[in-house]
């Protein structure tokens, strides 16, 4: 028995590849139509009731019906549908109130009114603006995301409302999120489907009326001391750009560099993103695996370290979208459950569309969602595909890594901007080896500058020659040009769904392939011993070990001891 429980070290491999290729696709549905709901409900108040009152009737529909049908099928179909509409009911109302509440934001009321003081409390660091229709962005002016609290005249009008507020770097730039100010600024009824209520166009600095929490003083501190070590450590180029990639603070970046990065389709790397937590989480849990730590406290120490990094960077829409991938991916660890991608992908969206539903209109939310379910689903087949064409094993999976990333990401890129970077694969396959050393030593320089300056400056020093080639990567890119292609949104809408359909049909129908080949004891059947003999006959074997492990199992059980011919 001991011999049957056994399995080969090359059934066991084939067993994990058919285990790692069955997706956990559960929170699908759910996903898709809370990111739908929210999008239709951000255009207007009737529209956010009427698709709540759709969702809901459908969910209720889909209970009835599970309760008359009583075939598995049925009733699994039913539970998934009501599941997802009646979330999507949830979030489709909660948008609903907040957008009713948008229309009706006493601060729009001063539309047209001519410069007023506002009083107003910042909601995120300044960032700067798009300068020209190709979407370069200009140094000179910064839009900053705050809440109108009220608009003094001869006496404070309460007047609250989502904001966003547009100045010069001069007067705006040194702002920091918690802070309350006072401003003179022309108010503009915002017409775009969102929460944003109005915007303000400031004339002037404005005054600080209250400090900013503890934790974004401490933020902005963290910011101030890496940018001066920087300063003090390398040239000009790279001392700006250090901070965008570490802390996504492109406020010292000189223009030629963020031009560079924009015409080379590098402007992702300054956008603190998931990439980002993962080295981040990677390495503390490494950490707390080296000291010894429990597994709860390891989860409870890269909780605290992604949380904190949110406060650093500032609360973006792809760093909020990371930041809930990775405490969900922290929970699964620590309650010992499956760890796949997709599921921690899925369950961020839903949570995400419930907390912060405007992001069902980001393009940097869609680019993010999209570019981590394309190389969750098929940047492994690429990679295996180039490993079976004799490619190097670590240059196969950076090249998998950078050409799904790129063609997944593209369609959305052509729908939002018709503009597409000729030689963006290229310099993302150049430059992504040499980014997680700048992310590692950046963070620990950024920890180290207000206490440690020593520390610090010797750990941006060694992001020196990292910093020196991606710059010159996104250099040369640059050079090669941008490609403008015509029909907007509804060219980038028809690649989005030529893509899907081309990959959901490869990947799908390969595996598909495959296991009619393995049911059929075809040449590639599950191995089960050498290459010559007949494949059916390796697949009976298999099959008859898992029956025996079974048996044996159940032996084991019954006599209350171990196999003894384990």
């Amino acid at each position: 028995m001991g011999s049957a429980t056994r399995s080969s070290p090359r059934s066991s491999r084939w067993q994990r590849c058919d285990v790692r290729e069955q997706l956990d696709l559960r929170l699908l549905p759910a996903a898709v139509v809370c990111w739908a709901a929210a999008a239709i409900a951000l255009i207007s108040a009737a529209s956010a009731w009427r698709t709540t009152a759709g969702l809901a009737a459908v969910a209720v529909g889909a209970v009835v019906l599970r309760r008359r049908d009583s075939r598995p099928v049925a009733q699994t179909v039913c539970l998934v549908l009501a599941a997802a509409t009646g979330l999507g009911a949830g979030v489709a109302g909660s948008v609903a109130v907040r957008v009713h509440d948008r229309e009706r934001a006493p601060i729009a009321a001063f539309d047209g009114a001519g410069p007023v003081r506002v009083l107003l409390e910042v909601d995120e660091w300044p960032r700067q603006r798009s300068g020209d229709p190709g979407g370069h962005l200009d140094a000179s002016r910064v839009l900053v995301p705050a809440t109108a609290l009220a608009v003094r005249t001869h006496e404070a009008i309460p007047a609250r409302g989502e904001v966003l507020l547009l100045g010069t770097t001069h007067d705006l730039g040194a702002l920091v999120p918690g802070e309350r100010i006072a401003i003179r600024a022309t108010v503009l009824r915002s017409t775009r489907p969102g929460l944003v209520a109005a915007v303000l166009v400031g004339a002037g600095e404005p005054t600080v009326l209250g400090r900013a929490p503890p934790y974004f003083r401490a933020a902005a501190a963290v910011r101030r001391a890496l940018a001066a070590v920087a300063a003090d450590a390398l040239p000009v180029d790279a001392a700006g750009l250090l901070p965008a990639l570490v802390l996504g603070d492109e406020s010292s970046t000189l223009p030629t560099v963020r031009g560079d990065f924009q015409d080379a389709g590098l402007t992702h790397l300054t956008a603190v993103s998931g990439a980002n937590f993962a080295i981040i989480a990677l390495c503390v849990l490494g950490l707390c695996a080296a000291v010894g730590l429990p597994l709860a406290v390891r989860a409870a120490v890269t909780t605290v370290a992604i949380v904190a990094f949110v406060g650093l960077v500032g609360p973006t829409g792809s760093v909020v979208r990371a930041a809930v991938m990775g405490l969900v991916g922290v929970a699964a660890l620590a309650l010992r459950r499956g760890r796949q991608p997709l599921v921690a992908l899925f369950a961020a969206i839903v949570v995400l569309m419930l907390v912060r539903p405007a992001l069902a209109r980001d393009i940097g939310f869609a680019l993010s969602v999209g570019a981590t379910a394309g190389l969750v689903l098929w940047s492994p087949v690429v990679r295996d595909r180039l490993v079976a064409a004799r490619v190097p094993d670590v240059l196969a999976g950076l090249l998998a890594v950078t050409l799904v990333a790129q063609v997944v990401t593209l369609p959305l890129v052509i729908a939002f901007s018709g503009r597409v970077p000729v030689g963006g694969v290229a310099a993302n396959l150049l430059a992504g080896p040499v980014i997680p050393v700048v992310t590692v030593a950046g963070t620990l320089a950024a920890v180290a500058a207000p206490i440690v300056v020593p520390v610090a400056a010797l750990a941006v020093r060694a992001t020196g020659p990292e910093l020196w080639w991606v710059i010159t990567v996104a250099r040369w890119c640059a050079r090669i040009g941008v490609l403008d292609v015509p029909g907007g949104a509804g060219t980038g809408l028809a690649l989005v769904v030529a893509c899907g359909v081309v990959g959901g049909v490869w990947k799908y129908g390969r595996r598909g392939g495959q296991r009619a080949r393995t049911r059929g004891g075809g040449d590639r059947g599950p191995p089960g011993g050498a290459s010559g003999r007949d494949d059916r006959r390796g697949g009976a074997r298999i099959r008859g070990r898992r029956r025996d492990g079974a048996a044996g199992r159940r032996g084991r059980r019954g006599a209350g001891h171990s196999d003894p011919g384990r």
